[in-house]
């Protein structure tokens, strides 16, 4: 992770294509360099290690942080009377969030480099459905 730059790059994959450097938004690029300070300021510190500092599991993944995370925008949700994510939330599954940057008018092959597809038509075939808005505003 290249916190100045705001990139995270993606060393081990499925393909040649999943190899890649991922843009990765300011305020998360602010918020991970916030909680990486306050647990090693080492420039090669892996952002979420394990308590020895190696890299984390899958399993310990979902369970440890993202389980907390979705735990705690769960207690935000309630507060500000929102509906709560959608019950088995994985890290895969966000994958859907970050396609979404469609609807938002990022072009097809910005997207299909950013996860790691080979093209775009196949970026499109299999996030374009969740991406159908109806609300009027942009989509594809």
């Amino acid at each position: 992770m290249d916190l100045a730059r705001g990139t995270i790059t993606v060393r081990a994959a499925k393909t040649d294509a999943g190899v890649r450097t991922v843009n990765i938004l300011p305020v998360l690029r602010d918020e991970l360099g916030a909680y990486r300070a306050r647990l090693d300021s080492t420039p090669d510190a892996l952002v979420f290690a394990t308590a020895t500092g190696r890299r984390q599991g899958a399993t310990n993944v979902r369970r440890r942080m993202l389980a907390k995370a979705v735990e705690q925008a769960n207690k935000q949700l309630a507060k500000d009377e929102t509906e709560p994510p959608p019950e088995g939330l994985t890290p895969h599954s966000l994958r859907r969030t970050f396609a979404s940057l469609f609807a938002i008018g990022e072009t097809p092959p910005y997207v299909m480099a950013q996860m790691g597809h080979t093209t775009a038509s196949l970026t499109l075939a299999i996030y374009a459905r969740q991406m159908n808005r109806r609300d009027g505003g942009r989509g594809v």
